[in-house]
């Protein structure tokens, strides 16, 4: 037969247990099965429940847990809980708990207990030194680039300036915590890309290539090409970017690794430092043009060059003559090179649009004389003759682009061109002067030579003059 509570009650009144008892008696006790973190709390009153909980995190709170971000040089040391500012919250935790009391165990009348979770809570955590190493071992910027090498895409996305985002650090870890993580990712407040991940991974087609040749054994030309090339590998534009070639190789200097070799200057042969990148962008051009891009600004050199067509190339010279063209499509596209033996190629990777192809074509050709100018030189012996510049007959014409698309084919002036001619320079010996004839007496015979002295001539030097 069931007993009443209040018969309970009185039997431990009057069993003089008193008041005391009393009060025991009417404490709550966590339900049976109730476990945190693998500890059996059932039965324990909340005083109790909170001295065990003490006594766990006592321990606990020496954990240690990994800071991670790929977006960092060098990875932060593990850090306790208490250092990222994570404490117990037991009053909380408390709440989560079931509760009965002890009547209610003795009728019979208990809850089952559960699992509990700890509720942790995050705050006043001093995060300066975390943040101090976010930005000092922050991966430096870099811009997005998409290569073409050995056939296939290669590509990296863009790395903005980042920063340590303080007030996410704690949800960061209790998530961590809550999987059971020994680790978590930092939260970085990053601007936002310029090149989106998408507009790198679009990027799928070679739309257009041209390549010209050069003699490998011109060592420092050589030298000179690759350098400038290697500036424009994987450089992505959007839709209406615009690309410079004077911005994208900078100045050619000593300094920066350019050597001296052959050079057109006003319309003669000559040495310059750089000699030679006047190829790498006339290949860049070639590739352009054929890949339907905008060619923007663009000027011919001086003299046709011997590596491209007439009317297909392009000169520059730093801080006066420049080559841009614009991304003219809808879709992301990026410039690809490569220089390998006596070749260089470049690519412009994107977007092929289906059933099209470019092509180059030049008309109105003209050409006139240059003439010859003759030096005199010293060095070459009278009567011979040196070539000292060829020179170069004038010539003019103008560049079409032809586009064929589906059925359909039109054709724009691309550029016009004029180069200018210049004489051929020869170099010739000063002339021989005649030997002097004797000069006649009045009867007409020759003078005859004058007589030899039959005096020895005096030992004395002559006097100072």
């Amino acid at each position: 037969m069931k007993r009443s509570l209040g018969y309970i009650a009185g039997v431990l009144l009057l069993g003089g247990g008193g008041f005391a008892a009393f009060a025991a008696f009417q404490e709550p006790l966590a339900s049976n099965g109730t476990t945190i973190d693998g500890q059996d709390l059932g039965g324990l009153t909340k005083d109790d429940l909170v001295a065990r909980l003490d006594a766990w995190w006592g321990k606990t709170k020496a954990r240690m847990i990994s800071p991670r971000s790929e977006a960092l040089t060098l990875q932060p040391k593990p850090m306790s809980l208490p250092q990222l500012g994570i404490e117990p919250d037991w009053d909380a935790t408390l709440a989560s708990i079931q509760f009965d009391s002890y009547p209610a165990k003795l009728l019979g009348q208990a809850k089952s207990g559960r699992a509990v979770s700890i509720v942790w809570r995050a705050e006043g955590a001093d995060l300066a030194e975390l943040t101090k190493f976010v930005a000092d071992h922050a991966r430096r910027r870099a811009p997005a680039r998409v290569w073409f090498d050995g056939g296939a895409f290669r590509r990296t996305y863009e790395v903005t300036r980042t920063g340590l985002d303080e007030r996410k650090v704690g949800p960061a870890v209790l998530a961590s915590i809550e999987q059971g993580q020994e680790t978590f990712e930092l939260p970085l407040d990053a601007e936002p890309p310029r090149v989106p991940k998408e507009a790198v991974d679009s990027i799928k087609d070679v739309v257009s290539q041209f390549t010209t040749k050069f003699s490998r054994g011109n060592l420092n030309r050589s030298s000179n090409i690759r350098l400038a090339a290697s500036e424009f590998d994987g450089v992505v534009m959007l839709p209406g970017d615009v690309l410079s070639y004077n911005d994208t190789v900078g100045q050619r200097t000593v300094k920066r690794g350019y050597k001296l070799a052959g050079v057109y200057a006003n319309g003669r042969h000559d040495t310059g430092i750089g000699g030679g990148i006047c190829q790498v962008s006339t290949t860049l051009f070639n590739a352009a043009a054929l890949a339907n891009l905008k060619i923007v600004s663009r000027t011919n050199h001086s003299m046709p060059v011997a590596y491209v067509p007439v009317g297909r190339d392009a000169t520059v010279d730093f801080g006066n003559i420049d080559l841009k063209f614009e991304n003219s499509t809808d879709n992301p596209v990026s410039v690809a090179s490569a220089v390998a033996g006596g070749s260089i190629t470049f690519r412009i990777l994107g977007t092929k649009t289906p059933n099209m192809s470019v092509s180059l074509a030049t008309t109105n050709h003209a050409s006139w004389g240059n003439g010859v100018k003759y030096v005199t030189d010293s060095s070459v012996a009278p009567g011979r003759t040196k070539v000292i510049e060829r020179g170069s007959a004038g010539r003019s014409c103008i560049t079409w682009r032809i586009i064929r698309d589906g059925n359909e084919t039109r054709r724009e002036k691309l550029v016009e061109n004029n180069y200018r001619a210049t004489p051929r320079i020869i170099a010739r010996g000063p002339a021989v002067k005649p030997k002097p004839r004797a000069k006649p007496n009045p009867a007409g015979d020759p003078v005859p030579p004058a007589p030899e002295p039959t005096t020895s001539p005096p030992t004395d030097p002559p006097p100072f003059r």
